[in-house]
């Protein structure tokens, strides 16, 4: 059984905004399960995206305490990166900041875990975001679409993880 890894975007994380722990402490402690069991990541241009663009609110600080979930772009995610901005040449632009991490959420999605454990075979990911997919608009759905990449919502996480609150 392969083991599921949600990588999440920006717009996601911006979505836990009003759910504040004090009001939803289940909801924040299964995140935490989820990151403590590495099934939960992103990466490190999301963690700028928030970093600047968020106002210095619960979820930067959340950000801040679990930066461990952020992770670095090596060699293999930024060439996954080059051949997305290659095959998609308008969704990003090259001189500004559009939509800056979300070919690095892609490209995230695409690396693949290989760490057996006892009951598993590597794992599965997909990309968690709150962009909907659109009939010729390049996004992330419709470019996780174009490389056969499941992509849910938060709240779709939330149901196949069957939360309740």
């Amino acid at each position: 059984m392969a083991v599921v890894i949600y990588v999440i975007d920006t717009s996601s994380l911006i979505e836990l905004k009003p759910y504040p722990k004090e009001f939803f402490p289940t909801l924040w402690s299964n995140l935490g399960s989820l990151i403590k069991d590495k099934r939960l990541i992103s990466t490190e241009m999301v963690f700028k995206e928030l970093d600047k663009y968020a106002k210095k609110d619960e979820i930067t600080i959340w950000a801040q305490a679990n930066k461990n979930i952020f992770k670095a772009i090596n060699a293999d995610q930024l060439k996954k990166v080059k051949k997305i901005i290659g095959d998609y040449r308008d969704w990003v632009d090259p001189d500004g900041e559009r939509n800056a991490a979300d070919p690095f959420v892609i490209a995230l999605a695409m690396t693949k875990d290989t760490r057996p454990t006892l009951d598993t075979v590597g794992s599965i990911r997909i990309v968690v975001s709150e962009e909907k997919f659109k009939e010729n608009k390049v996004n992330i759905p419709s470019v996780c679409q174009g490389y056969k990449i499941e992509c849910i919502s938060l709240f779709e996480m939330f149901r196949r993880e069957g939360w309740k609150f």
